[in-house]
């Protein structure tokens, strides 16, 4: 059974260090599936979302981090159906 890795992207925590957390805690991901990263809005950001280009800067900075690591590219990578149309014509 193929496997892969999964990332709630908190928008919270910085993305550098979410990327060396899930670098560290996945290993090398070399024959498995591409990771997911999940980015949507919880807590106080339902009733007060950041701004789209806001959001973007965290994923962009997020999946270049990742990119230097993983065996795949940052347009590989997915992104959660909830805030979808946040990054289109962003990346």
């Amino acid at each position: 059974m193929v496997t892969g890795a999964y990332h709630f992207s908190a928008l919270i925590r910085m993305p550098k260090t979410q990327a060396q957390n899930y670098i560290r805690a996945v290993g090398n991901l070399s024959g498995h599936l591409i990771p997911a990263i999940d980015v949507e809005y919880y807590g106080s950001y339902i009733a007060h979302p950041k701004e789209a280009e806001e959001v973007r800067a965290h994923l962009k900075e997020l999946l270049a981090e990742l990119e230097t690591f993983l065996p795949c590219k940052a347009d590989d990578l997915y992104h959660a159906v909830g805030v979808q149309t946040i990054y289109q014509g962003g990346f």
